[in-house]
């Protein structure tokens, strides 16, 4: 039986590949003739600056690099961080048909003393090119330990996924510093959810692998993000193993209008089940969206049809101290 449903599992992984593939290629509106080139990225101490010098950052102004160190630079984040100008913000996912408790995801934000909240596209791009985003992720990650520590015993507690990017996940000293500060506050690791994105050429694949076993292995969750995007690869999902993969938006941004999306969404649902790995949709922003997603048997859905994301306060009291059954 065990041999069966591996056998199973493989062949809806090959399915599902190949449905991606045609996706792909009829989103791209041509078929490749040829193996797209695979540049591979810098090492993840490098930083790739702007071919003019400048950064325009919310948290540096429009700075020439080339006139701060990378001391000068990190010391700048660091300043704001303990400012507490940066917020975590959660937007939850909705169980669907009420199976299953309530999840969150984590967010940042800046909070500009001018221009107010500031989305992450504003501040995350250029800290990523200046490999200084590990800080806001495990800001993140600290932040989410502290609330699930403070909502012990007080609550039903929620899964809280956040997302590492490649250059964190990259980092030797990864585990060590999640370590370090998990080991300050009382919670159920299991609580706390690493979203990690393989990304071909960013993340040397036998390190991400052995990242991703050793999240797992330090009792933390640890799930798929942006599943269906374009450098998606099916075959981790054969190399790794995830408590949630998250589909991506672009897949239900054209889940009604598109048979081949529905086709995929079947078999990426079908598989997740099969793998023993929770299914989650993001970006549902419509009713038909969700019946739709509803019967193909998704899992969780996560999007502003449901609530945009709130500030901790305002999710506790919305989610935590008055829930709507």
């Amino acid at each position: 039986m065990e041999i069966l449903l591996a056998v199973s599992s493989i062949l809806n992984l090959v399915l599902l590949a190949a449905l991606f593939c045609l996706y792909h290629r009829e989103k791209m509106g041509r078929a490749p003739t040829r193996p797209p080139q695979i540049t591979p990225s810098p090492a993840p101490d490098v930083p790739q600056l702007p071919e003019n010098g400048l950064c325009k950052c919310p948290l540096f102004g429009e700075v020439k690099l080339s006139q701060l160190s990378p001391e000068t630079l990190q010391s700048c984040v660091e300043q704001e961080l303990a400012a507490r100008h940066f917020e975590v913000w959660l937007q939850p996912k909705i169980p669907v048909n009420g199976r299953g408790g309530l999840q969150a995801e984590a967010l940042i934000r800046y909070r500009h003393p001018e221009e107010g909240i500031l989305p992450p596209g504003q501040f995350v791009p250029p800290l990523e090119n200046l490999r200084l985003i590990y800080l806001i992720d495990l800001f993140v990650f600290e932040e989410t330990a502290r609330r699930l520590a403070a909502w012990k015993g007080r609550y039903e507690l929620p899964v809280i996924s956040l997302n590492f990017s490649r250059y964190t996940l990259a980092r030797d000293d990864l585990m060590d510093r999640m370590r370090a500060i998990a080991e300050h506050y009382d919670f159920p690791f299991r609580s706390l959810e690493i979203e990690v994105t393989e990304s071909v050429g960013d993340v040397e694949r036998a390190a991400f692998l052995k990242t991703c076993a050793a999240i797992r292995a330090e009792g933390f969750g640890l799930s798929l993000d942006d599943f269906g995007a374009e450098h998606s690869n099916v075959a981790i999902l054969a190399a790794v193993k995830f408590d949630a993969v998250k589909l991506d938006k672009s897949i239900i941004d054209r889940l009604l209008s598109c048979e081949r999306n529905q086709i995929i969404t079947q078999e990426f649902l079908r598989t997740c089940r099969k793998l023993g790995a929770q299914s989650v949709a993001e970006g549902v922003e419509t009713q038909e969206q969700l019946d739709a997603l509803t019967n193909l048997g998704c899992d969780y859905v996560q999007g502003y049809y449901f609530d945009k994301p709130l500030a901790q306060a305002a999710f506790e009291e919305k989610y935590l101290k008055h829930p709507v059954s």
